[in-house]
């Protein structure tokens, strides 16, 4: 079986970002993947430079160093990264002191809700919501509001405006979303999810998912319930 043999300092190539480190910092963590990468067991890859090759995010890779080597934590925008590829890593310390953080409780709730729903029935809300944004060509700078409702056996007064949503959202770009209720139930998991993967594809920087009534129709004299997505171009 071939092995390696390390000197006491090591010079890594991670995904093109140069790092020079000790060996016992990559080994401090004996249980981690990378402990073991680095344990001698094991032929690593090098560079054109001889340099050990790792491929992954090299900055994101510096976090993971420097929490070995210190203790430091990563900053705030940076602790959802570095806590996916500390996960990969397996280094379980560092893994557990950022599941405490906002943006991995946020990302944990959401794998839950992807587990949830229904597949099937949230992939048509996503693709039918998604065709309707992109039908009003409206860039992504622009604060939006998605109306989500069922049409069917309504008058034609009750198809909602700007105008019907001064409580939920007062927006002067409003998309409606027909959707049939009677087959499809907008849950409040799906809303979160959805709106959660709309800011993922770049449609926002932030998305609230909200839930109300517009007034009195003004032929019918019907209320209508409404979902809504308020689409935000800035984090709230």
């Amino acid at each position: 079986m071939e092995t390696t043999t390390f000197e006491d300092v090591v010079e890594l190539n991670v995904g093109g970002k140069l790092i020079t480190t000790s060996l016992d910092t990559l080994r401090k963590e004996t249980d981690s993947m990378l402990a073991d990468k680095f344990s001698g067991r094991h032929v690593i890859s090098k560079d054109k430079d001889g340099r050990y090759f790792i491929d992954c995010d090299g900055e994101v890779f510096t976090y993971i160093v420097d929490y070995l080597r210190t203790g430091k934590l990563p900053p705030q925008e940076k602790v959802l990264d570095v806590y996916e590829l500390a996960k990969y890593f397996q280094i379980k310390p560092l893994v557990g002191e950022l599941k405490i953080f906002y943006s991995v409780i946020y990302k944990n709730q959401i794998a839950k809700l992807r587990d949830r729903i229904e597949r099937k029935e949230y992939g048509e809300v996503k693709q039918k919501t998604i065709d309707a944004i992109e039908d009003g060509k409206i860039g992504p700078k622009e604060n939006k509001a998605l109306h989500f409702f069922c049409k069917l056996g309504r008058c034609s007064g009750c198809i909602p405006n700007k105008d019907s949503f001064e409580i939920l959202g007062d927006f002067s770009i409003s998309i409606n979303i027909f959707i049939d209720t009677k087959s499809t139930d907008l849950t409040e998991d799906m809303m979160a999810l959805l709106a959660y993967e709309l800011c993922e594809l770049g449609f926002a920087k932030d998305a609230l998912p909200k839930k109300g009534n517009t007034g009195p129709c003004m032929l019918c004299m019907r209320v209508q319930e409404i979902n809504q997505i308020i689409l935000l171009t800035q984090k709230q």
